[in-house]
């Protein structure tokens, strides 16, 4: 199939699929991100070619594509979708953005590594840890998945507090 450009791979690879997946909808990447993988790849390639040459094989170059790089990129959302590791899995239909906002009109996104914190912070603004846990599944899995369904009483609770209230919830 001829895939005439950026876009095109975008759509017929699924990268538009998965990018749009937290809002609902395909949306293409505003940069032309297939072509950069590709290009990455096309530069191993040769790489390695010369390197095979320079321990005598008889190499001459190496081939990749645009919709290949598009692929490679999807293969951890590829892989997550498929796995059966009798995780419960949040809707393919649910979207849901990272992002929260806050009662003074700021957009923000928390940043943690830690459940201990992930929980500690949301306890400081009134929210039970059983409903802060529920949360973290799809916070932790967010870049895995595209997508970050939290429960609406979590962005509630943060629509509830100004940007600086969030901070000073942050910084304990």
């Amino acid at each position: 199939m001829d895939l005439p450009g950026e876009r095109a791979v975008q759509a017929a690879c699924g990268l538009m699929h998965v990018h749009g997946r937290a809002t609902g909808g395909p949306v293409p990447l505003a940069v032309d991100y297939a072509s950069v993988v590709a290009g990455v790849l096309a530069a191993q390639g040769a790489t390695a070619a010369a390197i095979g040459r320079a321990r005598g094989l008889d190499l001459r170059g190496a081939r990749t594509s645009v919709a290949q790089g598009a692929l490679l990129a999807l293969g951890q959302y590829l892989a997550a979708a498929t796995a059966d590791d009798g995780l419960e899995q949040p809707e393919a239909s649910a979207p849901g953005l990272a992002t929260l906002d806050t009662r003074d009109g700021a957009r923000v996104e928390v940043e943690t590594l830690d459940p201990s914190a992930w929980r500690e912070f949301w306890a400081r603004l009134g929210v039970p840890a059983t409903l802060a846990g529920r949360g973290w599944l799809p916070f932790q899995q967010r870049f895995a998945t595209a997508v970050c369904p939290l429960p609406g009483e979590l962005r509630q609770a943060a629509l509830a507090r100004t940007l600086a209230e969030l901070r000073a919830a942050a910084r304990h």
